[in-house]
């Protein structure tokens, strides 16, 4: 793991979210291909190892993603 994603993950279990388990390489593959963008490298160094509360459910429906995106990927 980089420091970044470690300092990441440190700050996230001290906020006391509730912290789920990681993706694996082909979920995070598969996420990238379904909805046309690329994670940044912390990013996915992250989400290797916790999916955090609050954050898009990546392992939730296709559609429900999608409306949760919104224009992000495209708009920053």
């Amino acid at each position: 793991m980089i420091p970044i994603a470690d300092l990441a993950i440190r700050v996230l279990r001290r906020s006391r979210l509730d912290l789920g388990p990681g993706l694996t390489s082909d979920q995070i593959a598969d996420i990238q291909a379904t909805f046309g963008f690329t994670f940044n490298r912390d990013h996915i160094d992250v989400l290797r190892h916790v999916t955090p509360e609050g954050w898009i459910d990546w392992t939730g429906k296709e559609q429900t993603i999608r409306d949760s995106l919104g224009d992000c990927p495209r708009n920053g």
